[in-house]
């Protein structure tokens, strides 16, 4: 995963790219959704869930309010009970 800026000021746009690896392809797309680490605990950022494409392919864009250092993870849920579940964390500093 990648962001397009680690440093974005509140209420600023940036995005978040990757590729779910695994035996995707094929037509089997998944489903990423982005957290946020708050209290000790990840919940999800309304909003910020994508469909990948056929090979894991995905783009989500993310706007954040709170200012201050921040935890986010990009979940991948891919379709089909054969896959696994993976996650992947960048952190940030939202100013």
């Amino acid at each position: 995963m990648a962001a397009s800026d680690t440093t974005p000021a509140s209420g600023e746009q940036f995005v978040l790219t990757g590729r779910l690896t695994g035996p995707l392809g094929q037509g089997r797309a998944g489903v990423v959704k982005v957290q946020t680490l708050r209290g000790g605990t990840f919940v999800d950022l309304t909003g910020a869930r994508v469909s990948t494409d056929g090979d894991g392919d995905y783009r989500v864009r993310v706007v954040l309010g709170q200012t201050g250092p921040r935890v986010l993870r990009v979940v991948g849920n891919p379709a089909g009970s054969d896959l696994r579940n993976a996650h992947r964390r960048v952190q940030l500093a939202v100013h």
